[in-house]
């Protein structure tokens, strides 16, 4: 109890201490449980279901790990799913972009279709009804049932138990609700947050533009699966056993594919099949490890900066005390006994910055959340949770033995006779204290030189994206999306709504143009396609991008035309087939000039005859070098095959001359007059497409020189810290040397040499450290290599000056010492 006396009896009176110890403690742990939370989310979080260790997903590969394909088919999946033995089920399941109706209101949902074992291999029970099951896919088209999400469930019935039984509108099918799913489940992919669940042998009801010939052609992979291992077996042996079934289920495909070129086959149906940990579901986001697993680095080293700060901090407050520890010593308190006494009073701010580091981390991971997609933002928790809260606390007690135990073992280690005489600075160890302080604050420098120099480098790789020509003028450009065929609209109405949308649009003040594509640009999404180019029949088929895209589609995105023209609105009517292609795709094929007039096999039976050619512009990435790429007018999307498959959605181009965010309030209401219940999606500006194209960088970048310009600060603190203590202590030195003739410069001079030392020590062995580090996340640069002389100098330059401000007052004082104040104080 006396301990803790003292210890609130320490807290009181040094408040200034405290609240800076408190402050830099919130700062480092706040930030790091931040990261931590953010790393354990989106790389090691396991499903919210029953020993989801025993969970494997099921992919193919043919050449090792880089090559492994996760899509099935559909007959693939049954043969599975019947005939395996080391598994308690094989479940499937495929996305879909859903249209959800109820009592009037429409709105977008994200749906997944789920096999009846899918709920069953998870081990989930519902919270109110039932689960999809087996008896819900006995048939195809035959099984119109819905479950809720827990969150759908609560914001759009009001967590009504009664909504088992109600009927709502799903792509224009009404679907009878039989369940709600657990509170903590929303799906098994990383970033998809389902919000419906139908049976996936709904699927090509829900999604009417799918191929229907995918219910029996072994050959068209589009379902993705998983499986849960049965009790006793390992992922070995169901490795192996799986191959055995899988290598029988080959020998009995059907006749064309077993005739089929061995490069013709699907993936799936070549190579062996792979197990995967599952415990985390599917899906990755590409970079998002190492680019993690890197951040966290970097905060650990912001608390390890804050932790030898205070650590600094304390054995400067030590010093004071030596006097104090003696007398406890002369009147017998023991040195574990003093000890325990500085711990416990170092315990009392590092506890309070502990407590303030969680809303501190909370905060972080809010601001965190406005760095990334709405889609991964949305699947983020920013609410510091149990797990994360118990990482903070130790997290604190780590932090309070590294910066408290060793002050409190050099301050309890007095010398009794020299701390009577007054000799404080003797009694705490002489020139080795100084030396130790020294140390620590060349660490700091050294630890501030290595976050600088990363921040460097990802700031000039994004300043090598930021570069990129995109081929698109993303400035005063609008997109969203809307779906017809998902609300049950006819090719030819779908198309008819697309004209309208676009003239409507293009009618309101301010805007100049509006078009329509298929595919979205830079949002990330590839589809590739196989095309016979004349001219090349001896090359066979090529593969190219290709995009499905209306009237005014270039002249809208800025993209130029090279040579022929764009599509009109005559191209619509299919009277004549015609495509354009981009200038890579001439290159890659060997067109030229001649490109005009040459025709493409693509799709179906007919050539398209090539009318026009474009510059270059991205795809599906920013930085990704630019594709061979196909357009096609929207003419086609009726028809049947790959325009089918394209037709039922589009992503609208809006440009205009006013301020892009009042065209995000206009979309909508403009598309409402036209269809209320046609739900609008994906608004969004071009820009802030392209920047949530590369948010890694984007996040890596800001997190680590906010994180590097932290730690800059809390180097300079403790140099400052540990410089002011010095002067105090040698205040009867300078003031003699004054008194004997020094120059005021002389003694500035004295100060800075010492912080040039430390300063030039940190910044060698800080960029030295940074360049290995470097190396490691080397490839998450665009543009340059970890050994980039232009970072490390400007880091390097940065830190130098940092460090002479927090030099300059200290010296400055040191040169203004009075003499005679210095030898009355003696």
């Amino acid at each position: 109890m006396n301990h803790l006396k003292q210890a609130w009896r320490q807290l009181i009176l040094r408040p200034g201490f405290s609240a800076t110890v408190i402050v830099m403690l919130a700062l480092g742990l706040g930030v790091t449980t931040a990261i931590s939370s953010l790393f354990y989310q989106v790389l090691v979080q396991p499903l919210p279901v029953p020993e989801p260790h025993r969970l494997v997903n099921l992919g193919n590969t043919q050449e090792g790990p880089a090559s492994i394909q996760t899509s099935f088919s559909y007959p693939m999946f049954r043969d599975l799913e019947s005939q395996q033995t080391m598994f308690t089920g094989v479940a499937a399941y495929n996305n879909l972009d859903a249209s959800l109706s109820y009592e009037g209101g429409a709105f977008n949902a994200s749906a997944v279709v789920v096999s009846g074992s899918y709920f069953q291999v998870l081990s989930l029970q519902a919270t109110v009804g039932r689960l999809i099951g087996p008896q819900d896919e006995s048939r195809i088209d035959e099984s119109p049932v819905v479950v809720l999400s827990h969150a759908l469930w609560q914001s759009r019935f009001g967590g009504d138990p009664n909504v088992v039984g109600r009927t709502i509108t799903v792509n224009a099918e009404s679907l009878t609700v039989i369940g709600v799913a657990p509170e903590a489940f929303a799906g098994t992919e990383l970033g998809v947050r389902a919000q419906i669940f139908a049976p996936l042998t709904m699927y090509w009801r829900l999604q009417p533009n799918f191929p229907r010939e995918a219910v029996g052609n072994r050959g068209f992979g589009w379902v993705r699966l998983f499986a849960r291992l049965r009790p006793g077996v390992s992922v070995e042996q169901a490795s192996a056993g799986i191959n055995t079934l899988y290598s029988v289920i080959l020998r009995d495909i059907e006749a064309p594919l077993r005739t089929m070129p061995a490069d013709d086959l699907p993936r799936f149906l070549q190579g062996q099949m792979t197990l995967l940990p599952g415990a985390r579901g599917q899906g990755s986001i590409e970079g998002a490890a190492q680019s993690l697993a890197l951040l966290l680095g970097v905060t650990l080293l912001v608390l390890l900066i804050v932790c030898v700060n205070v650590a600094n901090l304390l054995l400067v407050r030590g010093a004071s005390r030596i006097g104090e520890m003696a007398v406890r010593e002369a009147m017998g308190a023991s040195r574990g006994r003093l000890i325990a006494q500085l711990l416990i009073e170092t315990a009392a701010p590092v506890a309070a910055g502990g407590v303030l580091s969680v809303v501190i981390a909370a905060l972080a991971l809010r601001a965190v959340a406005q760095l990334l997609p709405a889609r991964l933002a949305d699947a983020l928790t920013a609410e510091i949770g149990p797990l994360a809260a118990s990482f903070a606390a130790f997290a604190t007690v780590a932090a309070l033995l590294l910066c408290g135990l060793f002050p409190a073992l050099r301050t309890a280690r007095t010398n009794l006779s020299l701390a009577m005489k007054g000799y404080a600075s003797q009694a705490l160890g002489g020139h080795g204290a100084g030396r130790t302080r020294g140390a620590l604050v060349t660490t700091q420098i050294a630890f501030a030189m290595v976050l600088l120099v990363l921040a460097a480098l990802f700031a000039r790789s994004l300043q090598n994206v930021a570069r990129i020509e995109l081929g698109i003028d993303v400035d005063s450009l609008v997109s969203f999306s809307v779906a017809p065929r998902q609300n049950g609209y006819s090719p030819e109405r779908t198309a008819a709504i697309y004209d309208r949308i676009e003239q409507e649009l293009a009618a309101q003040p301010g805007v100049t143009s509006a078009a329509s594509g298929a595919v979205p640009l830079i949002g990330g999404s590839d589809f590739v396609w196989t095309v016979g180019v004349e001219g090349l029949e001896d090359r066979g088929q090529v593969e190219s991008r290709f995009n499905v895209v209306g009237p005014s589609f270039f002249s809208t995105l800025s993209i130029p035309v090279l040579a022929g023209r764009e599509f009109t609105l005559a191209d619509t009517t299919g009277a004549q087939l015609v495509a354009i292609v981009n200038e890579r795709f001439t290159r890659d094929y060997g067109l030229g000039r001649d490109a005009l007039g040459k025709h493409i096999q693509f799709g179906g039976p007919q050539a398209l005859e090539i009318v026009g050619v474009v510059a270059d512009a991205a795809y599906a990435s920013v930085k990704a070098e630019v594709p061979a790429q196909l357009f096609v007018p929207r003419s086609a999307s009726g028809g049947s095959g790959i325009f089918s498959m394209f037709g039922g959605s589009a992503y609208f181009y809006v440009r205009a001359g006013v301020d892009p965010d009042a065209l995000l309030r206009m979309i909508p209401r403009v598309v409402g007059s036209i269809d209320a219940t046609l739900p609008v999606g994906n608004v969004i500006t071009m820009r802030r497409q392209a920047q949530d194209n590369i948010f890694l960088d984007r996040l890596v970048t800001i997190l680590s020189t906010s994180f590097a310009g932290l730690a800059a600060l809390l180097a300079a603190s403790g140099l400052y810290g540990v410089l002011a203590y010095g002067v105090t202590q040698r205040t009867r030195e300078l003031g003699l040397r004054l008194a004997l003739g020094a120059e005021p410069a002389n003694l500035r001079a004295l100060v800075l040499r010492q912080v040039a030392l430390w300063a030039v020590m940190g910044i060698a062995v800080g960029g030295c450290a940074a360049l290995g580090l470097g190396r490691l996340a080397e490839s998450l640069l665009y543009g340059l290599t970890a050994f980039d002389v232009r970072a490390v100098a400007a880091a390097a330059v940065t830190l130098s000056l940092v460090m002479l401000a927090a030099a300059y007052f200290p010296a400055r004082r040191a040169s203004r010492i009075a003499p005679m104040d210095a030898l009355r104080n003696e």
